[in-house]
């Protein structure tokens, strides 16, 4: 059997740590406190990531998501249904904790790569207000399987999943 002072200890460790990192991550805390400031009118959309690379094939694509305003929070970030990229691309995860740009990018060097419009992903946001969510996007960088740099349009749109 345990002692109860043991367990006495073991547990003012415990909240001991606890509330020292809570007192450390003052990011996260205050993404706490905004998020329950506006629950009323807070609402989640997700959004399908497609890249356009024409007659290429995708091999590899590099975007950047902007949400003006300070509206948004990046929630989730997961895989399209193209089985090239089903998987969640690569991207920061200090977006999840606010601010108003992501990075997303991804690979794929299979001898069947997609060609045309993909959809690569399906970004989720809480968005304060009721006012319609605009994102921004841009390729930042597009290629093909061998590595070799192609043009490509990245198109964001509401999801209908």
């Amino acid at each position: 059997m345990i002692p109860t002072r043991a367990i006495v200890v073991t547990l003012a460790t415990a909240i001991g740590a606890l509330a020292y990192s809570a007192s450390t991550s003052a990011s996260f805390r205050e993404s706490i406190v905004v998020r329950t400031q506006s629950v009323a009118e807070m609402r989640f959309e997700a959004f399908d990531v497609f890249i356009d690379s024409g007659p290429e094939a995708l091999g590899a694509y590099q975007v950047e998501l902007t949400t003006p305003g300070g509206r948004a929070t990046l929630v989730e970030v997961a895989g399209g249904p193209s089985a090239a990229f089903d998987r969640p691309p690569y991207f920061d995860p200090q977006a999840l904790l606010g601010g108003d740009r992501v990075v997303l990018g991804d690979f794929y060097t299979g001898p069947d790569a997609p060609r045309g419009r993909v959809p690569v992903a399906t970004v989720r946001f809480s968005i304060d207000g009721p006012e319609a969510m605009q994102i921004g996007s841009r390729v930042m960088v597009a290629g093909n399987a061998a590595g070799r740099q192609i043009n490509a349009i990245v198109e964001v749109v509401p999801s209908a999943r």
